[in-house]
């Protein structure tokens, strides 16, 4: 069972309302209280985590920006009121999605443009652009202004992305329709990486990058999954991959589950079940599910 890391997306309407403090510090290293709750999160717990948390917010512990530098010269600022995470959940993110994105851009080679959205402080964007040199282009949205602020100085060090800004009033499927990947003018063949955090909006996503999908060679789709929100919602990922397959052949596999690949036909919860959340990676070679649509 892998980590069970805190949000840190803005999308998700269940996330508790921050404030930016007054004078946050700056530090090197997360406090103590926070790499403890961490470790014992990582190792199973719940209850003493989540106390250990309240207690260091109340307290003012996480009223600070820890700057971590990683391998690469990659530094990255981590506002913990809004990111309650160490240096091992960033190995995480690394070790997870950033390098399984990463192989796969690699293995085809192509110059590649990676969309996030829903992307929070801008991690994954901004450990997927030094990770991979076929990366030519990232753009990362987020609607929540204070995450924005921080996104834009940790995508900064990659001198070849774009940061839009998506601030509308609503849900993050207003925030999609806001600034559709098909508005941005993205340069069209090689290779296009969309990464989303939206919390059942999927599919408007998608909807709004099907031209943008028409005009690439490969196309990778990769989406967060809460439990939570499958239950809360009732909107099954795996009718997501389903959709995929008017676009072009999809192979669906689990970031935390290396053997699986997805049956769209089945209930998500009944091919992979033990952790909290997960990522979905769907590859699809777009041009004979676009023509074959076209044609229809």
């Amino acid at each position: 069972m892998g980590p069970r890391l805190p949000m840190v997306q803005s999308m998700d309407p269940e996330a508790p309302a921050v404030r930016r403090p007054a004078a946050p510090r700056i530090s090197s290293r997360s406090p103590a209280s926070l790499r403890i709750a961490r470790s014992l999160e990582r190792r199973g717990y719940r209850q003493l985590p989540d106390a250990l948390l309240g207690l260091a917010r109340r307290s003012g512990r996480l009223e600070r920006v820890v700057e971590h530098e990683l391998p690469g010269g990659l530094r990255v600022e981590v506002p913990l009121w809004q990111a309650p995470i160490d240096a091992r959940d960033l190995q995480a993110h690394r070790d997870g999605v950033v390098r399984v994105l990463a192989r796969r851009i690699d293995r085809l080679g192509l110059p590649t443009a990676v969309v996030d959205v829903g992307a929070g402080i801008g991690l994954v964007p901004a450990l997927l652009g030094a990770a991979s040199p076929h990366v030519c282009e990232v753009v990362a949205i987020e609607q929540d202004p204070e995450q924005c602020r921080f996104l834009a100085r940790n995508l900064a060090a990659l001198a070849r992305t774009r940061q839009i800004e998506a601030r509308p009033v609503g849900v993050a499927a207003g925030a999609v329709a806001a600034q559709g990947i098909d508005a941005m003018g993205l340069a069209g063949g090689g290779c296009l990486v969309v990464r989303m955090d939206v919390d059942g909006a999927e599919d408007e996503v998608i909807e709004g990058a099907l031209a943008t999908l028409t005009a690439v060679e490969h196309a990778i789709i990769a989406f967060t999954v809460r439990v939570a929100g499958i239950e809360r919602l009732g909107s099954d990922p795996s009718r997501v991959v389903a959709g995929l397959g008017s676009v072009g052949a999809v192979a669906a596999t689990v970031v935390e589950r290396p053997g699986v690949v997805l049956d769209p036909a089945r209930p998500f919860l009944d091919q992979v079940r033990g952790e909290a959340a997960y990522t979905v990676v769907c590859e699809l070679a777009p041009s004979a599910g676009v023509e074959g649509r076209h044609a229809a």
